[in-house]
């Protein structure tokens, strides 16, 4: 996603982030979960049951504001259609089981973002 678009959908968000945000990985990484064991962080994200991994980056993590705003956020993703699975393995680190590519993983993050800080 370009990030005029970003910032036309997540006005909120983006009201509460530095200017010189200019890419989606500045707030969000969303890889596949191709964990070798190489990774001691993710361990218990195993590849066979979440295809995705996602990392808030702090970036984010300060525009939410704070642990209270984090957990509203891990229970809104939990409750997700979208994701057939959903592992906060630690408060900024998630495996996901979803059929969604990573562009649609980052609308449902942003989204469920956006509605915590309206």
């Amino acid at each position: 996603m370009e990030i005029e678009i970003l910032k036309e959908r997540y006005p909120e968000l983006f009201s509460r982030l530095p200017e010189d945000v200019d890419e989606l990985r500045t707030l969000l990484v969303i890889d596949e979960n191709e964990n070798d064991g190489d990774v001691d962080e993710l361990d218990e994200v195993d590849s066979e049951e979440y295809n995705y991994i996602l990392y808030l980056t702090e970036t984010l993590q300060d525009a939410l504001g704070g642990e209270e705003q984090l957990v509203a956020l891990i229970n809104k993703l939990d409750e997700k259609s979208d994701f057939e699975d959903f592992f906060p393995s630690e408060i900024d680190l998630y495996g996901i089981k979803t059929e969604l590519d990573e562009s649609g993983i980052a609308r449902v993050i942003l989204d469920s973002v956006e509605e915590i800080l309206v």
